[in-house]
């Protein structure tokens, strides 16, 4: 096979337009070794390290395409899936820095299933508006309460009929709900120091 090589014997390969590491030190110390690392001229490229990591740099657009003969289509309820990522421990982070996140599918799923006092909830925050629209809404609780509250004015109307039922109801006006907090402010998780290592590790050494 042409372009082979042995990481006993060779460390290095370079080409016109890419070249290839192993067995030699990464520029960033935490990566460890390079086991191995191809690089194009442009800037392109992946590398797999000693600790662990795996580092892709597209300097455009990265694009997967899976399932092109896949047996699911519309309406069904068997889980056949296409594309797993599994993350045994540790967490997922997406970002676009400049641009939006999309996620589009026959349906959306979202659970959050842990079990522990600061585990098992859904936090959505938005530094504007939230919009939630569908031809029909259900939000119930199996356990505790359902509050909404606003440091201005709320409404609710119905097109038709507006039912308010409750063991026992009350309705006053001048109110004190207290001041309204944000309980997503400090929450949301900015992994420096991964997206660092990663500018470190790849970029460093191109």
């Amino acid at each position: 096979m042409p372009d082979t090589f042995d990481n006993s014997e060779l460390d290095i390969q370079m080409k016109a337009l890419y070249g290839i590491e192993s067995n030699v030190p990464a520029s960033n110390p935490e990566l460890g070794k390079t086991y191995y690392r191809l690089t194009c001229g442009d800037g392109n490229g992946y590398g797999f390290y000693q600790d662990g990591e795996h580092i892709l740099n597209a300097r455009k657009i990265s694009i997967e395409r899976v399932g092109a003969t896949g047996s699911k289509g519309h309406n069904s309820s068997e889980f056949i899936p296409s594309k797993i990522i599994l993350a045994e421990s540790g967490d997922i982070y997406f970002e676009a820095r400049g641009g939006d996140i999309i996620m589009k599918g026959n349906n959306i799923i979202m659970m959050a299933n842990g079990s522990e006092n600061d585990e098992g909830h859904i936090i959505m925050g938005a530094n504007n508006r939230v919009f939630l629209e569908g031809k029909d809404m259900n939000i119930q609780t199996t356990s505790g309460s359902i509050k909404m509250a606003a440091q201005t004015n709320v409404t609710i109307g119905g097109g038709g009929f507006t039912y308010i039922t409750g063991g026992k109801i009350d309705i006053s006006e001048g109110g004190n709900i207290g001041k309204v907090v944000s309980f997503v402010t400090n929450i949301m998780y900015s992994p420096v120091k991964a997206i660092e290592e990663f500018l470190n590790g790849f970029f460093r050494e191109a």
